[in-house]
């Protein structure tokens, strides 16, 4: 099985330069060679990193399961004194890349930690175990070791760090980080020497300077993120990764023989898009699922703002009237009526949309009022005909607040004889209805 497959469970090298648990999301080339895009358990998408291929392996169990499974390779050095394992996973759980350590092989800078293995890499390619390494305070009086030593560091905040204890289980800890974007990412020590670290954060760039997504929802109507819907009289297929509640647009890959397109992005009307979503399996799935997750969770978000809530529901009431509408035009009769029920209504939001209180609970738009055109802003030109040989139009729609507090819509649509065409297709109706009446 190929490991880095999105959805595989791995190992990566993070920010830190430790080995830690990972998940694959992506992979792909660019100028710099072939990468892997990996999240890591228990951390939001902005801890996700996009890394080379020698930066990720298969997982591995951790050191002391690999005890019980075969005999430890690096027995336990004759000159260190029983008890100190707890202390140097300690140290192995705290020290970074960058550090300068004594070994007993001599002075090193720390390039890569492993704590799976309790090994660590120097810049200059040895590799060392966790009991070759000499720690200041950690011997007998008789026998003292000299002390670590450390480059000065400011403390760290955001970045992850796997801690490995004598239970084996990884616990977290938290430092203030400061960082400088310069298209990679670096960690700033107080003396300004700069350590540049392989791995690059995928999000670092969006994390520093966040995205507009304000106005970022997880559906419109029947339309929802992660899902795959095939464009109106087009032959092509796209998953919908983003939606914008204000301007109705969205944004996603094309789909092609059942492959993502990550590297083109469609943008257009939600209009655009059938209401009946396309069924995908495997790996699209996941994908698709993990998309809908993050898209609600910027909502859920969002919604702690009143104008988000207020344009929220305005686009799905609006976008389920003209699912209706839609319905009602597509029976073939000479009249037609549709009722249809918008849920309990929202206090705070849904009355303002058609001027309705607890004294006017209902309001009717119709061609003897001539004001179906105050519609349009919601539902678009042209939403109350379906132009064909024998065009239908819609003659009255009402929406009523009922004594349960539930919103309910009336449709009545008719006939007309020929086909509307053009922006004032209205005054045509308008002169039938007078010639019919």
């Amino acid at each position: 099985m190929n490991f880095k497959m999105s959805g595989s469970r791995v190992q990566a090298i993070d920010e830190l330069g430790r080995w830690t648990d990972a998940k694959v999301t992506g992979e792909g080339t660019d100028n710099g060679g072939d990468y892997v895009d990996v999240s890591f358990p228990g951390y939001p998408a902005t801890d996700n990193l996009r890394v080379s291929v020698d930066c990720v392996r298969p997982a591995i169990m951790p050191f002391e399961q690999q005890e019980r499974v075969k005999p430890v390779q690096h027995q336990r050095r004759r000159d260190a004194p029983k008890g100190h394992d707890k202390q140097r996973l300690v140290w192995l759980a705290k020290c970074e890349r960058g550090d300068v350590v004594l070994t007993t092989q001599g002075e090193g800078v720390i390039y890569t930690i492993d704590p799976f293995k309790r090994d660590i890499i120097l810049e200059d390619g040895r590799t060392v175990h966790l009991l070759d390494i000499i720690l200041g305070n950690m011997s007998s009086k008789e026998d003292p070791l000299p002390q670590k030593k450390k480059k000065k560091r400011t403390s760290r905040q955001g970045c992850r760090i796997s801690h490995e204890g004598t239970s084996g289980k990884r616990r977290k800890q938290s430092f203030q980080q400061e960082t400088n974007v310069t298209g990679h990412s670096k960690v700033q020590t107080e003396d300004r020497a700069t350590c540049t670290l392989p791995c690059e954060r995928a999000e670092l760039q969006e994390k520093c300077q966040p995205r507009e997504c304000a106005s970022k929802t997880f559906c419109l109507g029947s339309v929802k993120c992660g899902n795959v819907y095939k464009l109106k009289d087009m032959d092509i297929f796209m998953m919908v990764t983003d939606i914008d509640v204000t301007t109705q647009r969205c944004s996603g890959w094309p789909v092609n023989t059942s492959t993502l397109q990550k590297d083109i992005t469609l943008s257009l009307d939600v209009s655009r898009l059938e209401t009946k979503a396309q069924k995908v399996n495997g790996e699209m799935r996941k994908v698709g699922k993990s998309i809908l997750g993050d898209s609600f969770a910027v909502t859920v978000s969002n919604c702690q703002d009143m104008t988000f809530r207020r344009d929220f529901r305005r686009a799905q009431i609006m976008s389920e009237i003209k699912s209706n509408v839609e319905h009602a035009l597509s029976v073939s009769c000479r009249t037609y009526k549709k009722k249809f029920d918008l849920g309990v209504a929202n206090v705070d939001t849904d009355l303002s949309f058609f001027d309705l209180s607890l004294v006017n609970k209902s309001a009717e738009f119709n061609y003897r009022r001539q004001n179906l055109s105050l519609l349009d802003v919601n539902l678009g030109k042209r939403w109350d005909i379906n132009p064909c040989q024998i065009s239908r139009f819609v003659t009255m729609i009402r929406i009523s607040l009922t004594s349960s507090f539930h919103l309910q819509g009336l449709i009545k649509t008719a006939e007309y004889p020929g086909q509307l065409t053009g922006d004032s297709y209205r005054s045509a109706i308008m002169a039938h209805l007078q010639k019919t009446s």
